[in-house]
């Protein structure tokens, strides 16, 4: 079960509460604040290609990692698709943007450099 889940759960239960029940409902409110420290991405560095609005698939990916604490970054395939990514990165709390065209052999070999500092690359390139 993700954590998110489980804080739901529990912040659901404290609603339930009577006010009579102080000592039970200090103990949760402890148990939620230290759920929320636990970020399961911590450190962890992602990058997320193919990101096309805020509406895709990508942007609640990208959305439930930075969450989880992850330190993102985002490729784009030209400086028009920039124009609509920087706001969104931005969104994310990242300004780490890298050119990468897949269709172009010349761009991956320029960018592959900044790609391979990534532990986790998330693919939403479709044509």
């Amino acid at each position: 079960m993700p954590i998110s889940s489980v804080w739901i759960f529990l912040k659901h239960i404290i609603s339930r509460l009577n006010a009579k029940k102080n000592v039970i409902s200090f103990t949760i409110n402890k148990l939620i604040t230290k759920i929320q420290k636990i970020m399961l991405l911590k450190n962890k560095r992602i990058l997320i290609s193919g990101l096309a609005n805020k509406y895709s698939i990508a942007a609640g990916i990208a959305s439930a990692m930075r969450r989880e604490g992850a330190e993102l970054a985002f490729t784009y395939q030209n400086e028009r698709l920039l124009k609509n990514l920087a706001p969104l990165a931005e969104e994310f709390g990242s300004n780490i943007l890298i050119e990468c065209d897949v269709s172009s052999d010349d761009s991956i070999d320029k960018s592959f450099v900044e790609l391979s500092k990534y532990s986790v690359i998330n693919n939403y390139i479709s044509y």
